[in-house]
């Protein structure tokens, strides 16, 4: 009896044993998904369904592709990549041969926009567009911002000669130009309903419009009908407006009878008369005679010296004169 249930219970084991390693196509397909596989769990589990992980796929060379490189459907193989690393070169898909590297790749030429183009960023410092000048244009780098002629003619920009420029519609001159440190240069008239003056109580620069030059003379001795330089300032090339002031003081026994004074580019020479004051009167001995000087516009196109001259009529004594010249630039 004992035999005979052994024998029974080591048919049991080996019936269960092969339902569960031997006989694969008897798992139940209940809970499994379409293209699971049955997968293997090891040697002490029983099999599952599953899929397949990229893990779990067979290595294969350096390099290659999991790919159908046929002209027909194929199952997939392992396929070599070729190497294409140079500057001109490209990988290129040819149908039953798959990917090979074309070597004759050049270099895209610059594109020539013939609509309208909008580049935009919403960040706050922007992206640079970078516009270069080739090597055979003696016109630098240069935008073309065509118009529809009439009241729209077409307008060039363009970086040139260390300047910003605006260039007219033919190209041929510039309007108006910018260097680094942002002096303007422009051809015609600028209209402005006002230009906003200075508030910080500063000076003009030398060579802006707005620039004083200026002299003061404390006392300068003169003798009786010779003109004399009572002071003197170099104006550099412009178009300056100069006007002076001038004090002369006689001796207590000095009688005066005539002073003049005027502004000239000529040393120790009055102007015209039309350009000078000129006081003729008997004064007591003694005066002390004020005499404002004409204001006189100064064009010149070099430095040049201008000179403030005074001259006095008296007799007996001495008599001295003290002042002072100023010019602004105008323009």
């Amino acid at each position: 009896m004992k035999k005979l249930f052994a024998a029974l219970l080591a048919l049991v084991s080996s019936v269960a044993l092969a339902t569960t390693t031997v006989p694969v196509q008897l798992l139940n397909p209940a809970g499994s998904t379409s293209g699971q596989v049955i997968l293997s769990t090891g040697p002490s589990s029983a099999p599952a369904w599953g899929g397949i992980s990229l893990s779990g796929l067979g290595a294969i060379a350096a390099n290659t592709v999991v790919a159908n490189a046929t002209s027909s459907s194929s199952v997939p193989s392992a396929f070599s990549m070729p190497s294409c690393s140079s500057s001109t070169s490209a990988l290129q898909y040819t149908s039953g041969a798959g990917f090979t590297c074309n070597a004759g790749m050049a270099p895209l030429a610059s594109p020539s926009f013939t609509g309208v183009e909008t580049i935009t960023n919403s960040a706050t410092s922007g992206n640079t567009l970078v516009i270069n000048a080739s090597s055979n244009t003696s016109s630098g780098a240069q935008i073309f911002l065509g118009g529809n002629g009439g009241t729209n003619p077409n307008k060039y920009v363009r970086a040139f000669n260390g300047t910003f420029q605006i260039v007219n519609s033919a190209n041929s001159a510039i309007p108006m130009s910018m260097d680094d440190s942002g002096n303007v240069t422009y051809t015609g008239t600028m209209t402005s309903t006002g230009i906003v003056g200075v508030t910080n109580a500063s000076n003009a620069t030398s060579g802006n419009v707005g620039q004083v030059i200026s002299s003061t003379q404390t006392s300068t001795g003169i003798s009786t009908t010779t003109p004399t330089n009572l002071t003197s300032i170099s104006l550099t090339a412009g178009d300056w407006d100069v006007q002076g002031f001038v004090n002369f003081n006689a001796a207590g026994s000095t009688a005066t009878t005539q002073v003049l004074a005027g502004i000239n580019t000529t040393s120790a020479t009055l102007p015209a008369s039309t350009n000078y004051s000129q006081f003729i009167g008997t004064f007591p001995t003694g005066a002390n005679v004020p005499v404002p000087v004409p204001y006189t516009r100064i064009n010149v196109s070099s430095t040049t010296t201008v000179y403030l001259v005074v001259e006095a009529i008296f007799n007996t004594s001495t008599m001295t004169a003290q002042g002072f010249l100023s010019a602004r630039r105008m323009r």
